[in-house]
């Protein structure tokens, strides 16, 4: 059996592609040359490699090597062979080696693949959840009806319900009123009536407001913007999401 012969055996029994009379043909020159089945393990090895890399084009150019290889052994002395078949060992070798390494580095960046902001909003954006408090008075009959669309999820007629009320509300219906616009996708009324709160520095509600505004910032696609938005609850430890703005910004910066 020449070299380009034994070269040929050892890719199809490293494939699982032998016939029986080719396992035939190699079990006979592994009597004859014990070293053989110690260079098939390696090849077998080494074609493994190739395959979980996803390289299958690599394999193509080993076929290549294979049948270019002389059709004798004539006129090479043992060590010109050996040689030989350690240079092409080296350059299986290689090849592996930079499949496996592009590999990496393609999975290690797709790993660190920002979240789009779309997902950062679903993760973090629930709905405030308001409370019809006693305020001494008879709550007026506009309020109780906005609050209950509200609760239905109802929002576009919960707005067109307060909308004609909100210049004269109080900021727990108008940051009400601007989560209910948020879910109307009325953006534009929702920054305005959140700004609104944020600039009245009411302590209890602009904490709320400024992190509903940040979140609206995330579902329009301006992450931008968001870090500025939420200092203030950054730098107090005491702020109302305080802990959920840190997180926030965090998972933005990846």
């Amino acid at each position: 059996m020449n070299n380009k012969e034994l070269e040929i055996l050892k890719d199809k029994y490293a494939m699982g592609t032998l016939t029986e009379a080719e396992h035939a043909s190699l079990q006979v020159e592994m009597i004859q040359n014990p070293d053989l089945e110690n260079e098939l393990s390696l090849h077998t090895n080494m074609v493994k490699g190739v395959e979980y890399a996803g390289e299958i084009e690599l394999k193509e150019m080993l076929d290549k090597i294979h049948y270019q290889q002389t059709d004798s052994k004539s006129g090479l002395t043992k060590e010109t062979q050996n040689n030989k078949s350690n240079h092409i060992l080296f350059v299986i070798a290689g090849l592996i080696i930079i499949a496996a390494l592009m590999g990496y580095f393609f999975l290690g960046n797709t790993a660190k693949e920002p979240l789009s902001p779309t997902k950062i909003y679903a993760d973090f954006y629930a709905p405030y959840q308001p409370s019809l408090q006693d305020r001494g008075v008879k709550l007026d009959e506009a309020i109780t009806s906005f609050h209950s669309a509200y609760q239905d999820k109802k929002y576009e007629e919960a707005i067109n319900i307060i909308k004609p009320f909100l210049d004269a509300s109080k900021n727990d219906i108008k940051l009400t009123a601007a989560i209910a616009a948020n879910e109307a996708n009325d953006i534009v009324l929702a920054e305005k009536l959140l700004d609104e709160i944020i600039k009245s520095k009411d302590f209890y509600f602009s904490d709320h407001a400024t992190w509903y505004k940040a979140l609206i910032k995330l579902k329009t696609n301006k992450p931008n913007e968001i870090e500025k938005i939420l200092t203030p609850l950054i730098a107090n430890p005491k702020a109302d999401h305080h802990t959920e703005a840190k997180e926030l910004i965090a998972k933005i910066r990846g």
